[in-house]
């Protein structure tokens, strides 16, 4: 019972999984770590350009991605994030 209580919280509160992401992923505005973990695992190019700002984490998820990765929406990036994603010379920024 606790289960069905906690899924049924998660899914109030917007909390969803990379298969509930849009087919177009330029329009995500915000990303979990979980589903930035996902979508690092898809083939090929990648575009983020409707993400504005990210944390570390998902950063250091979004780096492991293999394939040119467009994030040309971020407006604030911090040293540290900056760090991360330019470990990954196939990760595009503005």
């Amino acid at each position: 019972m606790r289960w069905v209580v906690v899924a049924a919280l998660l899914v109030s509160c917007g909390v969803g999984l990379a298969d509930e992401l849009p087919e177009d992923t330029s329009k995500i505005k915000t990303l979990t770590v979980e589903q930035a973990e996902a979508l690092a695992k898809r083939a090929g190019k990648l575009s983020l350009d409707g993400l504005t700002t990210i944390t570390p984490e998902v950063a250091e998820a979004l780096a492991k991605h293999e394939g040119e990765l467009f994030l040309f929406g971020l407006t604030t990036i911090t040293p540290e994030v900056l760090k991360m994603l330019r470990a990954n010379p196939e990760i595009r920024l503005p």
